[in-house]
């Protein structure tokens, strides 16, 4: 009953809660839920079982060889190795030794729970569409999650559990179909194309199995020409975001091409790939690309950022453990269903940023076992020690945890904190949380981006700088270089707010910024020469905004005499 209680709480929290005590109100609570969830289901099963057992085949070795390099990779690939992205995977390989460890009665209750979970999820979706209730700004579905993308990849990891109501009475059947019918509905309201494709391959994949040997090779070319069709017109309804997604491929295959062995380690592409954005326009200034670029995260590919973040090495290993699964007793198809639609989203968006994805990962893996033939089984008993390295282990992952939890949460309350209101006690206080730094990256930008608008210029710049070995994107270069305009070094500010135009060239804001340096810097020619780049500027998405920028470009063409002499030296 308490392992009962464990993976429902377990579940639940990874699925739902949002806390807005907060910044990251969506992910971060999830993520914490993850942790202290997983510690208590560890707890429960080791305090509850006398001498646990993990059965150990090729499958194990290599899913624990992988997460180890990871581990490893990051310990000497990051300036500050221990975090809250450490603790997960830490967390993660606990917990799929745990779901190695549990009995099948309990499976059978997880089946259960997933299911609930997920048609609990779907029908929050629902509602938002409906006007019911309210979802994020911008978008007409996210559920419990900050956008669509969380929402369907949850549910489409979910669906493939559905089949297991299809081994029961016609009863239970015809439940699990309308189940699945309406978690389909859900999806396709949120306008996830990851998340139709994932549908599609589960569908058509658990389909294949049913069909006899003689008809098989007819369904394999029917639902391969079914799902290309899908794929080409899910392409087309959003043609722009699909062509932009090649933009970031083209460059992510640059960044994995400078460092093909071990990759750039772990934030190394939200680090970095704004970079070669930046370098991809400067030597492509008329690229079509221009009017789609943005500021970009994650490369929108999961196998790509493995390739990037930790080079061939880890897509190797990685390889090595599909190849695996793909040649695995075939016992438990859901669970490798699962594992599939979690792969096929994985290709077309980041799943992998969400915990209840992460619960779902561990309990499938654990689920699946290499083929009798290939390899022997091997039973490794936790003993007393063991137990006890491991209960140690868990109290080190509720501690950092714990203090994690405190920093941010004493960060959102200064974030919501009135930035103009008490200046001299919001920047001690922000001097004190700066002093006791929990890795987040995002606290840097916050911290920085507060020292600009306070006007404390150089102190801004030297946060902000450290800032951007975690992230460097449109936004840090533009506060950058405005502190350096602020300072009146004005080459610097010349350099940052060129490189935050060839970041994404469609933006305005850059270009006016230039404009006004060069005329403080008394280059009249190049100042009148960006003018004319303003004004002949083709408009993404036209706001006063840019209006008023235009209007400005104009008036300094006007203003300006047409023979001038540059003073700049």
């Amino acid at each position: 009953m308490v392992l009962d209680i464990a993976i429902a709480i377990l579940l639940f929290t990874t699925m739902f809660p949002c806390c807005y005590d907060f910044v990251e109100a969506q992910i971060l609570p999830k993520i914490y839920a993850f942790i202290l969830g997983t510690v208590f289901l560890c707890l429960a099963v080791l305090i509850s079982t006398k001498t646990p057992q993990i059965i150990i085949d090729s499958i194990t070795i290599y899913t624990l060889i992988f997460l180890l390099y990871v581990l490893i990779r990051n310990a000497f690939g990051v300036p500050n190795p221990i975090s809250i992205h450490t603790i997960s995977i830490i967390s993660f390989i606990s917990l799929y030794l745990i779901f190695k460890v549990l009995k099948s009665e309990h499976i059978q209750h997880l089946n259960w729970l997933i299911i609930i979970v997920c048609l609990l999820q779907t029908s929050y979706g629902i509602l938002q569409y409906t006007g019911y209730l309210p979802a994020l700004a911008g978008f007409s579905v996210s559920g419990s999650f900050d956008n669509p993308c969380g929402y369907a990849a949850c549910l489409a990891a979910g669906f493939p559990f559905c089949f297991s109501l299809f081994d029961k009475s016609q009863t239970w059947k015809c439940i699990g179909l309308v189940i699945q019918v309406v978690i389909v509905v859900g999806i396709a309201l949120s306008a996830s194309r990851a998340g139709i494709i994932a549908i599609a391959m589960v569908l058509t994949l658990h389909l294949l199995v049913k069909f006899h040997k003689p008809n098989r090779l007819k369904f394999i070319i029917l639902s391969a020409a079914g799902i290309i069709v899908l794929l080409i017109g899910l392409i087309f309804l959003k043609k722009d975001s699909a062509v932009g997604r090649l933009l970031i491929w083209h460059n992510s295959l640059s960044m994995i091409t400078d460092k093909p062995a071990f990759g750039h380690g772990a934030g190394g592409f939200m680090a970095e790939y704004m970079d070669y954005q930046a370098e991809y326009f400067v030597k492509h200034s008329d690229s079509p690309y221009g009017q789609l670029a943005d500021n970009v995260a994650h490369p929108f590919n999961e196998y790509l950022l493995l390739a990037v973040e930790y080079g061939l090495v880890g897509v190797g290993i990685f390889s090595v453990l599909i190849i695996l699964i793909i040649r695995s007793d075939k016992s438990n198809i859901i669970s490798l269903l699962c594992l599939i639609s979690i792969s096929v989203f994985a290709c077309f968006s980041y799943p992998l940023r969400y915990p209840f994805i992460w619960v779902l990962a561990a309990y499938s893996l654990a689920n699946i076992f290499s083929k009798k033939s290939e390899i022997h089984y091997i039973r490794v008993t936790i003993n007393s020690c063991g137990k006890a390295i491991w209960i140690f282990t868990l109290a080190g992952i509720t501690l950092y945890s714990i203090i994690d939890i405190k920093f941010e949460f004493r960060w959102a309350k200064l974030a919501h904190t009135g930035v103009f209101f008490e200046k001299q006690n919001i920047i001690l206080d922000y001097e004190i949380l700066y002093s006791k730094w929990n890795s987040d990256p995002f606290f840097l930008y916050n911290y920085g981006a507060i020292l600009n608008q306070l006007g404390n210029y150089a102190q801004s710049n030297t946060v902000i700088t450290k800032c951007t070995h975690y992230i460097n994107d449109f936004d840090v270069q533009m506060i950058i270089a405005d502190n350096y305009y602020h300072l009146a070094q004005y080459s610097e500010a010349e350099k940052h707010y060129s490189i935050a135009h060839y970041m994404i060239p469609n933006r305005f804001l850059p270009l006016y910024k230039l404009m006004i340096v060069y005329d403080k810097m008394g280059d009249n020619e190049r100042a009148k020469e960006v003018a004319n780049r303003i004004i002949g500027k083709e408009v993404k998405i036209s706001s006063q905004i840019i209006l008023h920028i235009i209007a400005k470009a104009q008036e300094f063409i006007m203003n300006t005499p047409k023979t001038t002499y540059s003073t700049k030296q």
